[in-house]
């Protein structure tokens, strides 16, 4: 090969690779089209007791579940919890 074609492919190479770098660093900075803001995000559940036994799901709920979403508020899992 001659230089010209070596320095024709290695300076094609390397514009390439740059519009490619460049694209990518384009899309990290304007962010996403999606039609929603990255953020916390809630999670509702919404449980059907019998008539009378939802004061009883609640204490059974918070001995059992309340220990959990505490451990995982220690390690930054969640941010937060209703309990």
């Amino acid at each position: 090969m001659t230089t010209t074609k070596i320095c024709t492919i290695t300076i094609v190479s390397l514009t390439v690779a740059f519009a490619c770098f460049a694209e990518i660093k384009a899309a990290d900075t304007k962010g996403s089209s999606a039609p929603y803001n990255e953020g916390p995000v809630w999670t509702l559940t919404m449980i059907k007791t019998k008539t009378g036994l939802g004061d009883e799901y609640l204490k059974q709920i918070t001995q059992t579940v309340k220990p959990v979403y505490d451990e995982e508020k220690k390690q930054k899992i969640i941010l937060d919890s209703i309990s």
